[in-house]
């Protein structure tokens, strides 16, 4: 296997056609999104139960403001021009980055509204713990230009340096990565503890429409809320190992029986993230 990057940033990836249709596809699915919102509340009852019983498109809101989405899944399932259009060409890339055949295991879209949430200092890893893959590579495809104004990413660039705040060295095909002592449940569900986080050098990823940005599961990142005027739109591709199983449907139908379940809420703008018990660090 040749390399697991821990972010990589590939500039110009899709080139204005492509991101015109990348545009289209995000306006198809935010209808679709806002369709289930309404059939819910029309029907009187949650996104929870809704989920139970109709496996689509999921929708979660923003804590602050239930009416405004801020992440849509489920993409590569709702729509095959998204497979072909982008999940395909993402992987190829990404399956020559690391010389090795991927497998997709999740996708969503992060929207950020104007005065939209932050996403506090976290890893990935936490929530895929029980699924089985030992790392994950992420795409996130930029739809908008990310900007420190509108809540971009920031990557700890020193996060394999430290040797305080580990809960577990995990060992993978690439090798060892650190896990961070995290908090469980309650508010902060998912982020680092402060002792992690003031130790750890941030390096601040702006880019383009059209780039992607490549991420392990194990590095630490953040974002801060959007204080610009204009939404702020990444899709999202998580991969692991073929050889490590294929996990998609698997995930899915997990998330549609328990879709408030914390583990898939770590460090999100949402009522979800909280859970009342388990209040406990790991």
């Amino acid at each position: 296997m040749d390399y697991f990057p821990d972010s990589q940033l590939i500039s110009g990836f899709f080139n204005a056609g492509q991101q015109e249709l990348l545009d289209a596809i995000y306006q198809e699915l935010d209808a679709k999104a806002r369709m289930i919102v309404q059939q819910a509340q029309a029907e009187n009852c949650t996104l929870a139960d809704f989920y139970r019983r109709q496996q689509t498109l999921i929708v979660v809101p923003e804590k602050q403001s239930t009416d405004r989405i801020c992440r849509m899944e489920y993409l590569n399932g709702s729509s095959e021009t998204f497979y072909q259009q982008v999940t395909l060409p993402v992987q190829r890339r990404l399956e020559e980055l690391v010389g090795a055949k991927l497998t997709l295991f999740k996708d969503k879209c992060n929207v950020k509204a104007p005065q939209g949430g932050a996403f506090p200092p976290h890893q990935d890893a936490p929530a895929y713990r029980n699924f089985g893959p030992t790392i994950f590579i992420t795409a996130g495809i930029m739809l908008d230009t990310l900007s420190t104004d509108n809540g971009c990413l920031h990557m700890a660039a020193n996060y394999r340096k430290l040797n305080t705040g580990i809960v577990q060295n995990c060992t993978t095909p690439y090798g060892g990565y650190p896990l961070f002592k995290y908090f469980v449940g309650g508010e902060r569900n998912g982020d680092l503890l402060d002792e992690v986080q003031t130790l750890l050098q941030w390096e601040t990823i702006n880019a383009q429409a059209g780039d992607i940005l490549v991420f392990n599961s194990f590095i630490p990142h953040f974002s801060h809320i959007n204080t610009s005027q204009q939404y702020r739109r990444v899709f999202y591709l998580t991969f692991n190992l073929l050889s490590e199983g294929s996990h998609y449907n698997h995930y899915y139908k997990k998330k549609w029986q328990d879709y408030s379940n914390p583990q898939f809420h770590i460090s999100t703008p949402t009522t979800h993230a909280a859970l009342p018990i388990c209040r406990g660090l790991l």
